[in-house]
């Protein structure tokens, strides 16, 4: 991951939760780049996590995240 999208997930980590208040901080014009670096960050973040195997994990299984509520879906691996 870059600094910059380092940076941001320190500030989301730092409890700063407003794209507005991250994109201030960081000197862009406004939230728009923010949105972006997140989405990205998102893709790569379910790219590794798919690919991760974890111990305990029944074969052939994989668990997907969606969303925000924290719900999870079980789903045959590929």
């Amino acid at each position: 991951m870059d600094a910059r999208n380092q940076q941001i997930g320190v500030l989301l980590n730092s409890g700063m939760t407003k794209k507005t208040e991250i994109a201030e901080v960081l000197g862009y014009a406004n939230h728009s780049a923010i949105s972006k670096r997140l989405a990205r960050i998102r893709r790569t973040a379910e790219v590794y996590f798919d690919e991760t195997w974890v111990p305990g994990r029944p074969n052939g299984t994989t668990w997907t995240w969606r969303g925000t509520s924290g719900s999870r879906r079980r789903s045959t691996a590929r």
